[in-house]
């Protein structure tokens, strides 16, 4: 999957990562709503994710001041989807929850000053951290026989940062996925 994530809080700290593309894993199950003809189900999905991203801040009043964050954030995803198929095509979308269980993100700040430069690094967020994420989600996919799918998935979720945090990490993520049907 690719995740751009954005960390912004007012034009002078906004901080524009480059695409984290990482592999996701995960389960499905589809319940289908009796007397639609397979037509309609509920999808609930248990998935791993692991976004790895680096920026820099763009814009900021100092100009002797150069803040680097590194994302590195594993975590645990419960997806609940509403899902409506026509032939081999279907649609989805949903609610997701994220857990994050590893969390290794540091922010590096760069003072500049004439004659002594400054270096300090912190974690990204501190203890303004969640440990939650809700995102929304949808999806387009198409069946391939009977075992094989493969389906393109936008998420927008709410981050890991608290609103009144300096910052927020809210994720906009495009995803391809293939899934194999086990019985």
């Amino acid at each position: 999957s690719r995740t751009d994530v954005l960390l912004s809080k007012g034009a002078t700290n906004a901080v524009q990562f480059n695409p984290s593309i990482q592999p996701t894993g995960g389960l499905y199950v589809l319940f289908f709503i009796p007397k639609t003809h397979r037509r309609v189900a509920i999808a609930t999905e248990a998935m791993y994710r692991r976004q790895m991203a680096e920026g820099k801040t763009l814009d900021d009043l100092d100009p002797y001041l150069e803040r680097i964050f590194t994302v590195d954030i594993q975590y645990a995803r419960l997806n609940l989807l509403g899902r409506v198929s026509a032939h081999a095509f279907y649609g989805q979308i949903g609610l997701s929850t994220g857990y994050f269980f590893d969390n290794s993100s540091e922010r590096t700040t760069r003072y500049f000053t004439p004659g002594t430069p400054q270096v300090m690094e912190t974690e990204a967020w501190g203890t303004d951290a969640n440990a939650l994420e809700l995102a929304l989600l949808g999806g387009l996919g198409v069946q391939l026989g009977k075992r094989l799918s493969i389906e393109a998935r936008f998420e927008y979720g709410n981050g890991f940062t608290q609103h009144n945090s300096d910052f927020s990490t809210r994720t906009q993520t495009l995803s391809l996925l293939a899934g194999y049907r086990i019985f």
